[in-house]
């Protein structure tokens, strides 16, 4: 380029032409160096549009399956006779769980696993429905938002919801309505009207309304506003999975200590907490949590309540729930 300035200045051109002309040659140089791009941006544009292609048969596959698998679960409430059995037959607490946790352990890929249960919580939720109505009635005596988010992350955006801010008022539709679930708060230690001891019977029937979920039973790191749990109350069975949790209530005396209870359930193998206790008419009511899905004929459990002699006027299995999960999909060392 100096030379060809050189030139210029001989030639009698402007310094500035002589500079704007070196100016276009080296732009021209640069441009015949660089490869071309058009091609490349068509190709991609052509693999976009491919992709997205793949992607639209996929959402359609995904569609059949998802419609044959509620076609499945309507034969599977004829082979049930629902209607005969009523609308806590169609309640699989155990069953779902199990789904759930084989789905999270061989999920894989950038996909969030909180995605994977919140899309199978709701078909299973409305594959429910499909078999009997349900609906499900939540007590949230304060904090309502939250506890509403924890029924409806569980039960499905199809379901039937219901605000109550009296937890009788929940005990009472389930009770009246077999296909309601009563959602209502984790008990906790000091609380002047406990909703569970109502709970409490010595002969539980195919009617008796039990615990039968935890929630919540999965949910992302920080998807909720207020770390509050609850208990899902049905007429339905509880079912065993490879980890539970067992509510145990107790209506003792006064004069049982906490430390006596707490060494017999551990000489029998117990793991326990003591979720809440409640004192009555000079009788004392305990809410314990226990390691395992426990039955009432248990051999260890008929020990404890030997053990405990006259200090026991009754016992009563609230019901059992499928241990959750934590945030990363394995499962909590305690129900707790």
């Amino acid at each position: 380029m100096g030379e060809r300035i050189a030139m210029g200045h001989r030639a009698g051109l402007s310094t500035a032409s002589l500079l704007l002309r070196g100016a276009v040659l080296y732009v021209a140089a640069l441009t015949a160096a660089r490869p071309a791009t058009a091609p490349i941006m068509s190709d991609d544009v052509a693999s976009l549009d491919a992709l997205r292609r793949e992607i639209d048969a996929i959402d359609a596959a995904l569609h059949d399956q998802v419609m044959r698998r509620a076609a499945v679960m309507q034969a599977v409430a004829r082979s049930k006779d629902v209607a005969e059995a009523g609308s806590a037959a169609v309640l699989r607490p155990g069953r779902e769980a199990t789904v759930l946790r084989r789905l999270i352990r061989r999920h894989s890929g950038s996909l969030p696993v909180a995605v994977v249960a919140r899309i199978w919580r709701e078909l299973m939720s409305s594959a429910a429905a499909l078999q009997a109505p349900l609906r499900v009635a939540v007590c949230a005596p304060s904090h309502s938002v939250a506890y509403f988010d924890l029924a409806r992350s569980h039960f499905g955006s199809s379901t039937p919801m219901t605000l109550h801010r009296s937890a009788s008022v929940v005990l009472r539709a389930i009770s009246e309505n077999p296909g309601t679930i009563g959602l209502l708060p984790l008990p906790q230690e000091g609380e002047s009207d406990p909703w569970w001891p109502a709970l409490v019977v010595e002969e539980q029937t195919g009617q008796t309304p039990r615990v039968v979920w935890r929630l919540p039973f999965f949910e992302a790191p920080g998807a909720r506003f207020e770390n509050l749990a609850a208990l899902a109350v049905a007429v339905a069975q509880p079912e065993e999975t490879e980890a539970d949790g067992t509510l145990l209530a107790l209506e003792t005396a006064q004069t049982l200590s906490r430390a006596r209870l707490r060494e017999l359930l551990r000489v029998q193998g117990f793991g326990e907490r003591i979720l809440a206790g409640h004192e009555e008419s000079g009788h004392r009511l305990t809410l314990l949590e226990l390691d395992g899905f426990v039955r009432r004929e248990d051999d260890r459990l008929q020990t404890v309540l030997r053990g405990l002699g006259e200090e026991l006027f009754r016992s009563s299995i609230l019901g059992s729930y499928p241990v959750p999960l934590g945030p990363s999909g394995a499962m909590r060392e305690r129900a707790t």
